[in-house]
């Protein structure tokens, strides 16, 4: 009962941030309107964390070369990630 809601998953199209980045977005797209904080690997996907507007982007791995991972700097190559890669998960959060 003491339950708060910290993040929505954005499904419509129709919403857009002010700069214009929706769920039919890319990297490209991402990358010109927001700096990006932070790329991590989940399972199966790598995730854009963009702080400034308090939302993730999620690429699925399969989108991206086979070298997205450096192994030395343990690290997301972001050369790997193709411009045109749409995301497939867009995420507001916030906190108290």
């Amino acid at each position: 009962m003491n339950q708060k809601i910290n993040r929505v998953l954005i499904n419509s199209p129709f919403f857009k941030t002010e700069k214009g980045i929706s769920k039919n977005s890319t990297y490209a797209d991402i990358k010109k309107a927001y700096p990006i904080t932070k790329i991590e690997p989940t399972e199966g996907h790598i995730v854009l964390t963009v702080n400034e507007i308090h939302a993730s982007f999620s690429i699925a791995k399969s989108k991206l070369s086979k070298d997205w991972w450096n192994a030395k700097t343990k690290s997301v190559n972001t050369n790997s990630i193709p411009l045109n890669a749409k995301i497939d998960d867009f995420i507001l959060w916030w906190k108290d």
